[in-house]
């Protein structure tokens, strides 16, 4: 069970502050980011919140992994592919660029993977690996 107080709304979403979790292991994106051990998850509001109210909010496990095969998996085939290109590119066009058309190609390709995720969700595509709130606590 995750608590969290809702901080902000936003297009149907509640920005609620968590206290990092156990899943998060040793991530520490929230230290880089917010500096403290909070951070914003922005949640499905199907409960018609109100900021400043602690609610529960539920994350499938299931959905978490996927969501985190796709936000990482996508830019890093990304690199993969945008790294053999620029190897192929750089045997076929320039000789003696190899490494310089290999770290642009990988750049390129993660910039793609990066520009898919944010098309998908714009399209709301991965509304469905948000956590929501399950319930308000009163």
């Amino acid at each position: 069970m995750t608590l969290g107080t809702i901080q902000g709304k936003e297009d149907g979403y509640a920005l609620v502050e968590i206290q990092r979790q156990d899943m998060c292991g040793e991530c520490h994106a929230c230290d880089m980011t917010y500096g403290k051990k909070e951070c914003i998850l922005r949640c499905l509001d199907v409960e018609g919140s109100q900021v400043g109210e602690e609610v529960e909010i539920l994350l499938k496990e299931e959905n978490f992994l996927r969501a985190t095969y796709k936000m990482y998996g996508i830019p890093f085939i990304g690199f993969i592919v945008g790294l053999a290109v620029g190897y192929i590119l750089s045997k076929v066009l320039i000789q003696g660029l190899e490494d310089l058309m290999m770290i642009i190609g990988a750049l390129l390709g993660v910039m793609v993977g990066l520009l898919i995720i944010r098309k998908k969700e714009k399209q709301q595509n991965y509304r469905k690996y948000l956590p929501c709130i399950k319930k308000i606590s009163k």
